[in-house]
């Protein structure tokens, strides 16, 4: 086999690889479903990086028993229940759910309530939706806009992974 052969072989291979890559990504904004989660208000001096806007949803700390047994980098499955037009937590899961739809993520960080009252602990989750990117024009006007909160909608398919389509 040439050296000229072997060369387009290797670049074959790679340029399948990251049509592979880009196809998985695009799938869900065909087949998924289409939910909207409420997006929390958040301080606009810290809203825009760059060109893109952080996003903060209400499903995004969970409260928890302080006995579960959930840890930070753990993957989390939240299942949603739908309350009028606006998606919202129902229970959290270390196993895929069975059924219903869910939103897969991962515990970033842990906050203990030390109150001897409260038997809780909060879990931060990531879903990999907290960035919106846009022109910078069009994230400074996002960014107005959430100080007060909105709703993002969002796709979401059948194995929990999400992205972001727009914010209202």
């Amino acid at each position: 086999m040439s050296n000229k052969t072997k060369t387009l072989i290797i670049l074959g291979f790679w340029l399948v690889l990251a049509l592979f890559f880009v196809a998985v990504n695009e799938k869900i904004f065909m087949t998924g479903d289409e939910i909207r989660l409420k997006v929390r208000p958040v301080d606009p001096r810290d809203l825009l990086r760059g060109q893109y806007v952080v996003l903060n949803y209400d499903i995004s700390n969970v409260d928890v028993k302080k006995d579960t047994d959930f840890k930070r980098n753990d993957k989390v499955y939240v299942i949603l229940q739908k309350e009028r037009e606006i998606h919202v937590f129902k229970e959290i899961s270390a196993h895929i759910p069975t059924n219903g739809q869910y939103i897969k993520g991962q515990v970033d960080y842990i906050r203990w309530n030390y109150d001897k009252d409260k038997n809780f602990k909060t879990l931060n989750i990531k879903y990999g939706i907290e960035n919106l990117f846009a022109k910078e024009k069009e994230a400074k006007e996002i960014e107005k806009r959430l100080t007060k909160g909105g709703v993002a909608v969002i796709k979401l398919d059948k194995q929990g992974r999400a992205k972001v389509l727009r914010v209202e």
